[in-house]
């Protein structure tokens, strides 16, 4: 049986799930579970990725049967669930160590929903005054990781078919990698640029480690591109001149792309490869790709720059895999056409791009990258501020409390350290962040949340909001 901690956890559930319903219930579920052990073993690195990936297609598949459950079908209902099979649950099927000796087939997308739908039948509540898409929206803290409520959900099924997992999707709920958003490294570009050295080695340092890896390297262009989409935003949003306060905006939400990246379990990327990720400076990544744009816009048309930035990158990631290859691989083919030929597998990208970059589209952009879009009132506050000099600033109106924002937590580990004082917990009060789930001292909380700064409302760690910014107005002059 499940641990009393773990019962714990799933109390948050109730009464959305009940003994109502168990393995019996479960065939096609329990299926999967056992298909994932045949074909990888109960744990290791791929195990989990395999593991996390399921519970991900199952929770939303979980999510969208409560609506139809509740509401019945719908267009927009109807589209969800395409999307649900075609993208996620597809993801889950095609992952090429899945289908290598196991005697246990995977069911089908349709055979996995219909349990699922036939299983709430079986739930102890009165479905016709039960809102179970209000249960299963939301989130929760567990083991100091934000995970969605539909995903307790989904664990608490997989308890019912074997409760030898629960343990382990704890575990490895509390053994994620967390990005530290850090200063940028911009000023390293510009010296390895002087020294002719790699003029972006913050994608170099991406791909390297995992040469030949089709699986992470398409990740890891698809997270960078997401860099240059708001990086391309930027620029049309402010005429082509973005100010230095501007360029911060941007930084701000590549630094969050990547937060979101790597400490994201549930999209089939490697806890190894986020850990490597983790790495990555991602506002120099940023003021990188900012310093290309200017470069590519004193030769080429501004309606172009998308377009000859995406060829910048792709250029430079197939120039990481064209030199100084481990001796212990064992490809002997080129290896740039390697890593081009896995940019050309991605079906958004222009083929032109990687074979003829010449042939220049305006307004270009790869699949959804054109709704990555910034803030347009933040950065016209920007604007604004950027022309202010030497302007001091006071608070306005009444203090924001820390516990509004925040629960009070005791730590376990008091020789730990604050993220903000970088000193030891201590004896101190300290409280968990509800918007990302670290803890901080109380006080030292307090009083970053009240100063007036811009960036004195987010999370020193993410980046991630924590509450509304100090209402502030300019200092009376002396």
């Amino acid at each position: 049986m499940a641990s009393s901690t773990t019962m714990e956890i799933f109390q948050a559930l109730e009464p959305t799930l009940s003994p109502g319903v168990t393995c019996e219930h479960l065939p096609r579920l329990a299926n999967c579970l056992q298909h994932l052990e045949q074909a990888h073993g109960f744990d290791g690195d791929r195990s989990e990725v395999m593991l996390l990936t399921l519970v991900h297609a199952y929770s939303t598949m979980a999510h969208l049967a409560s609506h139809m459950a509740t509401e019945g079908p719908s267009l927009g209902l109807n589209r969800n669930i395409e999307d649900c099979k075609n993208f996620l649950w597809s993801e889950f099927i095609s992952l090429d160590w899945l289908t290598h000796g196991c005697a246990v087939e995977l069911p089908t997308f349709q055979e996995m929903w219909n349990e699922l739908c036939e299983s709430f039948l079986h739930l102890d509540v009165d479905v016709d005054n039960y809102n179970a898409p209000l249960d299963l929206c939301g989130e929760a803290v567990v083991n100091g990781k934000k995970v969605k409520v539909c995903q307790l959900f989904a664990f608490q099924y997989i308890q019912h078919c074997d409760d030898k997992y629960t343990p382990l999707i704890l575990s490895y709920i509390a053994d994620q990698p967390v990005y530290t958003d850090l200063p940028s490294d911009y000023d390293d570009y510009v010296a390895n640029r002087l020294a002719g050295g790699d003029p972006f080695f913050g994608l170099t340092n991406a791909l390297r480690p995992f040469l030949y890896d089709k699986h992470n390297s398409l990740k890891t262009l698809v997270l960078f591109s997401s860099a240059v989409a708001y990086t391309v935003d930027l620029f049309k949003a402010t005429s082509f001149t973005p100010t230095p306060a501007q360029v911060n905006i941007l930084t701000d939400e590549v630094a969050y792309e990547f937060t979101h990246f790597v400490e994201n379990m549930w999209h089939g990327a490697s806890k190894a490869y986020r850990n490597h990720m983790a790495t990555i400076n991602a506002r120099g990544v940023a003021e990188a790709l900012v310093h290309r744009s200017r470069e590519l816009l004193q030769h080429h048309l501004s309606q172009q720059l998308a377009w000859h930035l995406y060829a910048w990158v792709f250029e430079r990631a197939a120039a990481a895999f064209g030199e100084n290859v481990a001796d212990d691989q064992d490809h002997t083919s080129n290896d740039s056409a390697w890593v081009k030929d896995t940019i050309r597998s991605w079906e958004s990208v222009h083929p032109d791009l990687i074979d003829n970059p010449n042939r220049a589209r305006s307004d270009y952009h790869i699949g959804v990258y054109y709704r990555y879009q910034l803030d347009r009132s933040r950065l016209e506050q920007a604007n604004q501020l950027d022309r202010l000099e030497d302007v001091s600033f006071i608070p306005v109106g009444p203090p924001l409390l820390p516990l509004v924002y925040t629960n009070a937590i005791q730590v376990t580990d008091t020789n730990e350290l604050c993220a903000i004082c970088q000193c030891e917990f201590g004896d101190e009060p300290t409280v968990q962040l509800r918007a990302c789930g670290h803890i901080m001292h109380r006080d030292c909380i307090g009083e970053m949340i009240n100063q007036v700064t811009d960036n004195s409302n987010l999370c020193p760690l993410d980046r991630r909001g924590i509450c509304p910014r100090r209402p502030r107005a300019p200092a009376p002059c002396s």
